[in-house]
């Protein structure tokens, strides 16, 4: 990114004309200078804008990372919809339908960690080897019966 004569001049006027408001000295300008710092002031608040969007949307493509979804920031993970990492109440209800109780409370309280800590990937272990996998709130995978049957 290369900058013109213009904007190298722009620069160092707006360079001047702030030594001069910390220092209360004063400058004079031309009507095409000041036409000069204007544009680029308008320019650099363009490109401080344009750089922090783009780092924003990384920070929420990160956030949905479905490989490493708890490696995301925590202030955007936190800054999103509850429905991205909260589970739906039918979906907690089909976990626990047919849950031993011991099974049920154990389902719950795991459910109730992970949304305390807007974990948008976990697993849910229950009595025996069984599992579910939970990500963004969905049943995505699962071992076992928390019925015992």
């Amino acid at each position: 990114m290369g900058l013109t004569t213009d904007q190298i001049n722009a620069i160092a006027a707006v360079i001047i004309i702030l030594v001069a408001a910390i220092t209360g000295g004063t400058v004079k300008l031309t009507p095409e200078q000041v036409n000069t710092v204007i544009v680029t002031v308008i320019a650099l608040i363009g490109i401080i804008t344009a750089v922090l969007q783009n780092k924003q949307k990384k920070d929420v493509v990160a956030a949905m990372d479905p490989v490493t979804p708890q490696a995301s920031n925590p202030v955007i993970i936190a800054s999103l919809p509850e429905s991205t990492w909260k589970m739906t109440d039918t979906t907690r209800r089909w976990l626990i339908i047919d849950a031993t109780p011991e099974n049920r409370a154990t389902i719950e309280q795991q459910i109730a960690e992970a949304e305390a800590k807007k974990l948008v990937k976990y697993r849910i272990r229950y009595s025996g080897d069984g599992w579910y996998d939970i990500e963004y709130g969905a049943l995505v995978g699962s071992k076992g019966n928390p019925s015992g049957k």
